[in-house]
This record gives structure tokens, C-alpha cells and sequence, in this order.
């Protein structure tokens, strides 16, 4: 039986429409049900894409049992996070106030019903005992006890918790000009975090983090004289676009990667990640004239037209890490699939590439992982490079091709103003670094949808699905369409 999610337009939500757990989307009337009732709010927010999003919903939420611990217990409200950043701005700081880590999705918080204050924040539970976890069941129980039982700790971490969000969101005071101090700290500290190895910043797992990647690159260009800077961010994304974070099939960077070596990711592909990376790319190509950056643009940005952008003009948000019940299946390859796809003559090439020719590196199949240069393999081969470089791209079209027979992952289709915004300037960068007028028309196209279909009364709107476009913009959907704008008007 649906539950109160079913007139939902967003796709993370409406997963979870015939849930038996009786979500409600926030927003007054459950807010105030839960004030009436005097019940806690279990507040889960998530998104489409999210792998152990998935996993918990399949462990929990459409398991009978845990439904019925969840509706007694608790009034249950589900977030989709890309519709309501500021909700998971909130909670996402809370988690990391009272647990001292960075938190994550799904974020699982159980709040008082009268002011909607966290009494516990966490992430994924199991639904049974798995590497010492506590389980789910195990959580609501605690949960309530011990806000039945501690009223005046209950109260005291109110306080505190209350105090801490207030001076965050207030910020520093004063009207002193800033100087270049800040700046200098921030590069300071992303040279000393960078990978030599392997690039990036810090050790697994590995977020693509393009703004630190832009930082190093506007460090650089300011004197011309930090190559420190420059090579930090030049190396990092060459090893980015020859990793299997980067989809060597198809184009396109999935969210991030779980190894230092950008070879294995978490599958998912970020609208949000996508259009900052293409616009990098195509800067450094401008300033190297390196074929691996071009590419690597090229390959973004087909796969942004080719997948992500819709009919009426407006780019879709998300693809899933998981399709047919499992995390990666779309993208990875077993030997006797590629065998059966492949003459000799491609395959040589092929192996040695993408590192078929090793052990395999996810779940006894391969993930594409660039092992070994085009040089190197014409070398071995006695062909020449431009020969080497033909037959690998014939190879990658036999399996883009035979890829696209597969299961698909499935796509949050909603389209949120903001990320639009982030692509839109991708494109308009790219286009006009990397001489290509088709980017600049998809780019025209995506700001022409969100002119006719989410500016309504004098007013920007923040999400749109299936006809609807809802809930007023919040700051970033202004700040990046005013930047994406300017781009494409260059």
C-alpha cells in the first residue's frame, strides 16, 4: 500500500513510495503530527543515486519487521538531498558536531518533535549484526529509551548543539577587508595534503574535489611562478582521466574513488561533479595543448549530451551505481565476455591498456584502469602509435556498443537548477577552449529550459520533474546560474 510519498515528484522519494514504512515528506503536516503525537521524527535523507542508500532501504525499509518497529515508534519523514540542501546542510553538520566525523547517506538522525532538534545522528545501519555495527532495530530501540530517560541530558545537548549550529551559521563578525592570507593557507594546505603517487589530496577514499583542483590552477596563474601548484594540479588530473574512476568506455567520472589509485570507484555519476571536471579539463588543455586533456573533454561531455541531457534541453542529475542488484554490473567485464567481443588483433591492444591482462580488480571482473601507454604497446607490438591508438578505438567501440545491450542503470531524471548551472558552465568553457560550437548549443539549450520552465512569477525554482517545477532556489542555484550565464555569454 503507497504510502504519503506517492504525489512526490522527486525519484529518490518515490523509490520509497510503496515502502510499508509510512514515509511522509516534509513539511508541515508531518512536522505537526509528529508535535501532536509527541513522537520522535526519523529523518533518512538520501538520494537516487546513492548506493548504500539502496542497500539499507532493501535491508529496512521494505522489510515488514523493521516497518512496524519504524511506525510505532516514530513519525518517518524522507529527504531527498538534492531537493532540500538545506535540510542536509543542517543535519549533515549536526552529524559531524556531535560525532566528531564526517557524515554521509544515507544520514539516518532522530529529532526531537517539538523544535526538531537531533538527539542522534548516524549514517547506514545493517539490519542484522554485521562488523560490529549496532543493528538498526537495535538503534530505534536506544534511541527511544534514552529520550524517554535522559530528559535533562536530552536538554543539555540541545543547548550546546543549538549554540554551536547558531555561531556556524552566524559566521565571523567584524568589517575588516580580508587579505590574501586565507588564500595562501588553502594552497599552503593542498600541497601539503597532495598524493606525489598518485595524485589527489589525502589518502582512500578519493573525491575528485575539482575546486581544489581550480584553487591550485588560479594559484598558479596569479604569479605564474607556484609550480608547485601547477604540477599538484596537472598530475592529478592526468591520473584522474587515465583511472577507472573515469569511465574509459563511455566518458563521464563516476563520484569517487574507494582505492588511492582512482581505480576502482563507487559507480554513481554526478551531474554535479561532471560539469566542474569538463570545464577544468578543457583549461588544461588550453594550457598544456596535452591530446589526453582534449580527450578527456571530449569523452565528458558526449556522454553529458549523449545521457544527461533531456529532450526538452535541461540536464538529468544522476546515474546509479547499481543496476540489476548490483554495484558496477553495467561497466565491468568478465575475460570471456571480451573474448567473445574481440579479435586478436584488439585484444592485444585491449589487455595491456586497461589492464585485462592482470588479476582482476573488481569482484572477478575488470574495471578499465589505464595501465600502460599507447607508446609503450605499440613498442611491444611493432606498430605504430597512430596504428595502436586505431585499433583501441575500435575495441572501445565493440564494447560501448555491446555495453549498451546491458541493464542500464537507472537516472534520476529531476532537474535541479544549481547543477544545470555547473554544467552549463562545463560546456560553455569547454566549447570555447576546446573549439567545439555543438557544446555551446547544448549549453544554450539547458539555460533556454530553465528560463521557460523554472522562472515562474519573478521567481527561480529550484527543481523540476515530469512537468512540475517546485520549491523556490536557494543561493547556490543564483550564484551558479549568474556564473554559468556569464560563461556562455563569452
Amino acid at each position: 500500500m503507497p504510502n504519503h510519498l506517492r504525489e512526490e515528484t522527486s525519484p529518490y522519494l518515490l523509490q520509497h513510495a510503496d515502502n510499508p514504512v509510512d514515509w511522509r515528506p516534509w513539511g508541515a503536516e508531518a512536522l505537526e503530527l509528529a508535535r501532536r503525537e509527541d513522537k520522535p521524527i526519523l529523518l533518512s535523507i538520501g538520494y537516487s543515486a546513492c548506493h548504500w542508500c539502496h542497500v539499507m532501504a532493501h535491508e529496512s525499509f521494505e522489510d515488514q519487521e523493521t516497518a512496524e518497529m519504524m511506525n510505532r515508534l516514530f513519525v518517518n519523514i524522507k529527504v531527498d538531498r538534492e531537493e532540500r540542501p538545506d535540510l542536509d546542510k543542517i543535519y549533515q553538520t549536526a552529524h559531524q558536531v556531535l560525532t566528531r566525523r564526517p557524515g554521509g547517506w544515507p544520514l539516518t538522525a532522530f529529532l526531537r518533535p517539538d523544535n526538531h532538534m537531533p538527539f542522534f545522528v548516524g549514517t547506514y545501519f545493517p539490519k542484522r549484526p554485521r562488523g560490529g555495527m549496532i543493528t538498526f532495530m537495535q538503534l530505534m530501540r536506544r534511541g527511544v529509551e534514552w529520550r524517554e530517560n535522559h530528559p535533562q541530558e536530552l536538554q543539555q545537548q540541545d543547548r550546546q548543539l543549538g549554540a554551536i549550529l547558531q555561531s556556524i551559521a552566524q559566521g565571523e563578525s567584524g568589517s575588516q577587508v580580508p587579505d590574501m592570507a586565507p588564500i595562501n593557507r588553502a594552497t599552503a594546505q593542498l600541497k601539503s595534503a597532495f598524493d606525489p603517487h598518485f595524485g589527489g589530496f589525502g589518502d582512500e577514499p578519493k573525491f575528485p574535489h575539482p575546486a581544489n583542483i581550480e584553487h591550485l590552477l588560479k594559484s598558479w596563474h596569479a604569479g605564474r611562478d607556484d609550480n608547485e601548484a601547477l604540477h599538484a594540479a596537472l598530475f592529478t588530473l592526468r591520473r584522474m582521466a587515465l583511472g577507472g574512476m573515469n569511465d574509459q568506455i563511455g566518458g563521464g567520472f563516476c563520484r569517487y574513488s574507494v582505492d588511492e589509485r582512482w581505480e576502482i570507484p563507487h559507480f554513481e555519476k554526478m551531474l554535479y561533479d561532471n560539469g566542474p571536471l569538463l570545464s577544468l579539463y578543457a583549461q588544461a588543455y588550453l594550457l598544456e595543448r596535452e591530446p589526453l586533456f582534449l580527450h578527456t573533454a571530449g569523452e565528458t561531455a558526449q556522454w553529458t549530451m549523449r545521457e544527461m541531457q533531456s529532450p526538452e534541453g535541461g540536464y538529468y542529475s544522476s546515474l546509479d551505481a547499481d543496476s540489476e542488484g548490483e554495484e558496477g554490473r553495467f561497466y565491468v567485464w568478465s575475460a570471456e565476455e571480451v573474448e567473445g567481443l574481440l579479435d586478436a588483433e584488439s585484444i592485444a591492444v585491449l589487455r595491456p591498456r586497461y589492464g585485462f591482462d592482470r588479476p582482476a580488480n573488481f569482484e572477478s571482473k575488470w574495471n578499465p584502469h589505464v595501465y600502460k601507454s599507447i607508446d609503450a604497446i605499440a613498442e611491444k607490438l611493432s606498430l605504430s602509435a597512430d596504428e595502436t591508438a586505431a585499433r583501441l578505438n575500435r575495441a572501445r567501440e565493440v564494447l560501448f556498443k555491446a555495453r549498451g545491450r546491458r541493464v542500464r542503470p537507472g537516472r534520476d531524471d529531476k532537474i535541479l537548477t544549481s547543477w544545470n548551472a555547473l554544467m552549463i558552465k562545463g560546456m560553455a568553457v569547454a566549447s570555447r577552449h576546446c573549439d567545439q560550437p555543438k557544446w555551446a548549443d547544448s549549453a544554450a539549450a539547458a539555460l533556454g529550459f530553465i528560463q521557460r520552465a523554472m522562472w515562474r512569477d519573478g521567481r527561480l525554482l529550484a527543481t523540476y520533474k515530469d512537468g512540475k517545477a517546485r520549491l523556490n532556489a536557494y543561493l547556490d542555484d543564483y550564484a551558479y546560474l549568474i556564473d554559468a550565464t556569464l560563461e556562455l555569454l563569452q
